[in-house]
């Protein structure tokens, strides 16, 4: 009943399912990004799941307004799919949901660190995040977020997009640690900055924020869509090789 499943959708996007409450985190299932943004952001990963095919979604988690996590040629076609599907998000992408046709009934805003029941065994608690620092809207909520699940007991972190910030990590600490934490990799830059792209961690500092917030496992997410906004697999790999960590490094876990 406890168990957990998983499924890669590329950059930090996943299915989960929760022992039957079926829940997807900022799909990325187009090209949209090349074909309205960037021409050179071509996703290196074939789209395994058709958004329009998906038809068991609960819950559609979406952690900031950027199109490769909240996409509407996927969230569209899966709104439709899923009828029944709720959606969690900011306040900030909820006018952007409402905008795409998707009824206000159906978006919820979680209060910050505030537990929303999700399932039977399940609930989350939204916490800000720094992209590239924590920022909020006029009614002083945050504007990017990650979400906190605990499920029969077991709890993840799924940071969407961050950077280290010393506020986040105290706010994280108090969940008491964390059975597995989806971390971003693809760092920060100078000129990823001057293309207009927001980096995130290092892998060294996705490691370091692993051990403070007291993860036993690190699911580096982000490094694997685009070749200009990424990291290769060896690099991480190389990194954790070099030094002892107190947490396993899982790429692409389908159980936990």
């Amino acid at each position: 009943m406890d168990q957990i499943g998983l499924k890669a959708l590329g950059q930090v996007g996943y299915r989960i399912d929760f022992g039957g409450t079926v829940l997807f985190i900022d799909p990325y299932l187009s090209d949209f990004v090349s074909r309205h943004l960037d021409c050179s952001l071509v996703r290196l990963l074939p789209v395994e799941i058709q958004p329009n095919t998906v038809t068991d979604a609960d819950w559609i988690c979406i952690t900031h307004a950027h199109a490769d996590h909240c996409d509407p040629d996927t969230l569209v076609p899966m709104s439709l799919a899923s009828p029944g599907a709720q959606f969690l998000c900011s306040g900030y992408v909820a006018t952007i949901l409402e905008d795409l046709g998707i009824a206000p009934g159906r978006i919820e805003v979680p209060e910050e660190h505030s537990w929303v029941r999700l399932g039977r065994e399940l609930q989350v608690s939204a916490v800000p995040a720094a992209h590239p620092r924590i920022t909020r809207d006029s009614g002083n909520r945050p504007i990017c977020l990650g979400f906190v699940f605990d499920f029969c007991g077991r709890r993840l972190f799924h940071a969407g997009d961050t950077s280290p910030q010393e506020e986040l990590l105290a706010l994280l600490r108090r969940y008491g640690g964390f059975e597995a934490a989806f971390l971003p990799v693809n760092e920060d830059s100078f000129f990823l900055r001057r293309r207009g792209i927001i980096g995130n961690m290092t892998v060294r500092e996705a490691f370091d924020f692993a051990v403070e917030i007291g993860a036993k496992r690190l699911i580096p997410t982000h490094w694997d869509m685009f070749a200009g906004n990424g990291v290769p697999l060896e690099e991480i790999r190389l990194v954790y090789q070099q030094s002892p960590h107190p947490f396993s490094l899982e790429i692409y876990p389908t159980r936990l």
